[in-house]
């Protein structure tokens, strides 16, 4: 289940607000997403650059984490009070690793390693 806190964070809000209809198809939009991502890979030999949003969604649905609405909070998400910076790389073809903003006020960096081909989690 994601979880999406408010900007002033004290009040969370469940992205599963409507039910399982809606994390039904958040899981099939992303999939879909996947799948044309992959495509465009193999028709292009770029990305197309979703790699982070998928990161950040097998993250939160894997750990349970609270995503952050705000992409410039300089964390993404929330483990309780722990503030997460989630780095996401696609292996092999993703071989540098970013470096964590180190401006930004966060606990914690963690790198979730997707398939290059599938966009799954490795």
């Amino acid at each position: 289940m994601i979880q999406e806190v408010g900007q002033n964070h004290p009040t969370v809000r469940n992205a599963n607000r409507s039910g399982s209809r809606t994390e039904a198809r958040l899981r099939a939009t992303l999939q879909t997403l996947k799948r044309a991502a992959t495509q465009y890979r193999r028709l292009t030999g770029r990305p197309l650059g979703v790699t982070n949003e998928v990161a950040h969604y097998v993250a939160a649905e894997t750990l349970g984490l609270t995503l952050v609405p705000d992409p410039y909070a300089g964390y993404d998400a929330l483990r309780g009070s722990e503030r997460i910076q989630i780095a996401a790389r696609a292996y092999p073809n993703g071989s540098l690793i970013a470096c964590p903003r180190l401006d930004a006020q966060f606990d914690i960096v963690m790198l979730v390693v997707l398939d290059d081909k599938t966009l799954n989690a490795r």
